[in-house]
């Protein structure tokens, strides 16, 4: 099994960012918030998003987390060491964004409707990762051929660098379903339900950490608190697409932990995070 792989700052909150062919009325700054109901279109099944910055940015990772792909959509990410893209340090190549099966929704969810449901559960979260390179200029492409919608449509971007832990998450985590969805009962006693948006929760007991694994969590624990959300793969490239997508989540942390040391060469922590 692969390390996880953790994305705690988001570096598209710092950049310039564009992206083309745009449908009218639309802009790609919907995709820089957490309101899942702003969404860039593009017109037709590609896009191309760019984002610069004034300084070196480590970049390890590109993520999509509400977009309306399907498993046929790819990715591509580019990284440049100058703003004008002269300088080539990165080409991921064409791979698949998110290849698991689309999630079958219950009525009156339809295929192509589903594929935007962000808030209850559909849609896709599209990822790229690979090694951590400075760039001030990075250039995600998203193509989905087989769109049911005819078009792509992103609702939020994450870049930033990569951490992976020298000791992975201890075994057993908590992949939990939520819903905000409530139940009643009528005066006749049918029951009813007055539906909510669907998520889910990751908990992961880190048992083992070194210092270093130690420090960066700790890091993330203050910076990010529980308002700040990141990006938390536990097994990204796992041979089970649908397992890989199930645990890989965008979300903020649920509480903030206490730290523990077990003995003299290790540390210990047990972190869940809520999708947005």
């Amino acid at each position: 099994m692969l390390n996880l792989k953790a994305m705690f700052d988001n570096a598209a909150a710092r950049a310039t960012v564009t992206a083309s062919p745009v449908a009218p009325g639309m802009s790609i700054a919907a995709a820089l918030n957490d309101t899942k109901s702003n969404v860039c279109r593009a017109v037709g099944t590609e896009i191309e998003i760019v984002l610069t910055w004034d300084q070196l940015e480590r970049i390890g990772g590109a993520h999509a987390p509400w977009c309306n792909g399907s498993s046929s959509t790819t990715i591509q990410v580019l990284g440049y060491t100058d703003k004008a893209g002269a300088t080539q340090v990165l080409d991921t190549g064409v791979q698949r964004a998110c290849p698991a099966r689309e999630r079958v929704l219950r009525a009156p969810w339809t295929a192509a409707t589903a594929a935007s449901a962000y808030a209850y559960g559909g849609g896709a979260h599209a990822v790229a990762w690979f090694d951590n390179v400075d760039v001030r200029r990075l250039v995600i492409r998203l193509k989905d051929p087989a769109s049911r919608q005819g078009y792509m449509e992103v609702s939020r971007i994450f870049v930033g660098a990569a951490f992976t832990p020298d000791m992975n998450a201890s075994y057993n985590p908590g992949l939990t379903p939520t819903s905000a969805s409530t139940p009643f009962r009528t005066d006749a006693g049918d029951r009813r339900v007055v539906i909510g948006p669907k998520g889910k929760k990751l908990e992961l007991e880190m048992g083992s950490m070194t210092e270093r694994d130690r420090a960066y969590f700790w890091d993330m624990l203050v910076a990010n608190g529980l308002d700040v959300p990141a990006v938390i793969d536990l097994y990204p490239g796992d041979a089970s697409a649908e397992r890989a997508r199930d645990h890989l989540i965008y979300g903020a942390l649920v509480q903030l932990p206490g730290m523990r040391r077990p003995n003299f060469a290790q540390h210990m922590t047990t972190l869940e995070w809520e999708s947005m």
